[in-house]
């Protein structure tokens, strides 16, 4: 399921107000955006520690290949990981920069759709507790401090 919310403050907002700005008067009027509920904890921390995303996705257990990933707008050298996640880093022809994606993949062949969707939520919490262990990112740097 789809949440909407600003991308500075955080605060949640009914559908239809994706692309309008946040009204509320202790925010400077940031963007509403589109972000998978099952992800909203881990973006706002990420996003708080200047790892800033640009999409997110907790998986879906009627897909056919299903994955668990929060892409960011800038390439980012992670010194860790959680378990059974990589990190790919490419050029983004779109963005006209490097961006990288952190990504987990599973195979629906060898799970039943319950296994999968534990499976999936339980990547969505590894996340959740990575993200809050990661230190501040240093963009004049372009890596971890």
């Amino acid at each position: 399921m789809n949440a909407y919310c600003c991308k500075v403050c955080w605060s949640v907002y009914r559908p239809d107000a994706e692309g309008d700005r946040c009204y509320l008067a202790s925010c400077s009027g940031g963007e509403i955006i589109i972000l998978d509920e099952g992800l909203l904890q881990v973006c706002e921390i990420l996003n708080g520690k200047g790892y800033f995303t640009r999409f997110c996705c907790s998986g879906h257990a009627h897909q056919r290949y299903p994955r668990t990933y929060v892409q960011f707008d800038l390439a980012c050298a992670f010194k860790t990981l959680p378990a059974g996640f990589s990190a790919l880093t490419r050029y983004n022809p779109y963005a006209k920069t490097k961006i990288t994606t952190v990504s987990k993949y599973f195979s629906c062949r060898e799970l039943s759709k319950v296994e999968l969707q534990l499976e999936l939520f339980q990547a969505a919490i590894d996340l959740l507790k990575w993200a809050d262990s990661l230190e501040s990112f240093d963009e004049e740097y372009g890596y971890v401090k």
